[in-house]
């Protein structure tokens, strides 16, 4: 579990000490209502919610760490006791600690966007990482503005590998997100009409998805799908980085897979990865999951 020092708090978030008896906090409560000893919670302010109203339940739970943006009378008695941060606004923060946080880290962090399938593609990569060594990977829903925060502050030195589910419904929100994230790998798993609602064309989800590619930083290696149009010319346009493809169409890609045989409790898949032939079970069923595995393998 992660362990917070006070004044790196302070320095990540900019922040004043109100009151600091404990000076090392383990993990990130994220619901007041979970017993977490020692943890650190940073109640965040929504639409229709204030969790500034459950920092004494995050206390009785084991909070001994604070972040707040303003003050209740209330929580004088609990100054003896908790260490107290005061900051302009708690989700700001949450983020700017978590940049600071993420730039701690020395393993690979891989950063996975699209219209569909990213979700799948993060819990087949995370399964396969696992097999090698401690990751974090992003639960849930937890890929928007403080989800990804809250990701991120998960990683410690046991940790070898990060994988970050990152959501979009508007321009700018990925290229925020990559800020936060400085992702060592990216992919688009794929363009679709998921968020059409909030764009007035399929172009335009193009343009903020293919903003995980042009707002990384240099260093990082780009993954594409070649069987989708959008990120196909995504691939077409980033010629000069480090790139990696995979297809379940066409054999050349770095990774091609396709299914060869289905079976009671899954599928026989077949392929070339980086040019070595195979074949393998797998015990999922969908035949979309195929360009999931194949990405997330690439």
């Amino acid at each position: 579990m992660a362990k917070y020092l006070f004044d790196e708090i302070l320095q990540g978030t900019g922040g004043s000490s109100i009151s600091n008896p404990h000076k090392e906090f383990s993990g990130l409560m994220t619901d007041s209502r979970d017993k977490m000893p020692g943890s650190l919670f940073i109640p965040l302010v929504g639409e229709s919610h204030d969790a500034h109203k459950f920092v004494e339940s995050a206390v009785e739970n084991g909070a001994q760490g604070v972040v707040v943006h303003k003050w209740d009378d209330q929580w004088e008695s609990l100054k003896d006791k908790v260490s107290f941060i005061k900051v302009e606004d708690t989700l700001k923060a949450l983020q700017d600690f978590s940049k600071l946080w993420r730039q701690k880290f020395t393993g690979p962090v891989i950063g996975l966007t699209g219209s569909n399938g990213k979700t799948t593609t993060k819990d087949f990569l995370s399964q396969i990482l696992r097999q090698e060594a401690p990751t974090v990977f992003s639960q849930g829903s937890f890929n928007n503005h403080w989800g990804v925060p809250f990701t991120l502050l998960k990683l410690d030195e046991n940790h070898k590998f990060g994988v970050i589910e990152m959501g979009m419904n508007h321009p700018g929100e990925l290229t925020d997100l990559n800020d936060l994230v400085s992702p060592d790998i990216v992919v688009v798993t794929n363009v679709g009409k998921a968020h059409l609602g909030h764009f007035e064309s399929v172009e335009g989800i193009s343009n903020a998805k293919e903003e995980i590619y042009a707002s990384a930083p240099s260093k990082t290696k780009f993954v594409f799908n070649l069987d989708n149009s959008w990120t196909q010319k995504m691939f077409q346009k980033y010629q000069g980085r480090e790139l990696y493809a995979y297809s379940i169409k066409d054999f050349s890609a770095d990774v091609y897979l396709r299914i060869k045989e289905s079976q009671p409790q899954g599928y026989i898949i077949e392929g070339q990865i980086n040019g070595v032939l195979g074949k393998s079970p797998v015990h999922y069923w969908g035949e979309h999951n195929v360009e999931n595995l194949a990405a997330a393998i690439c």
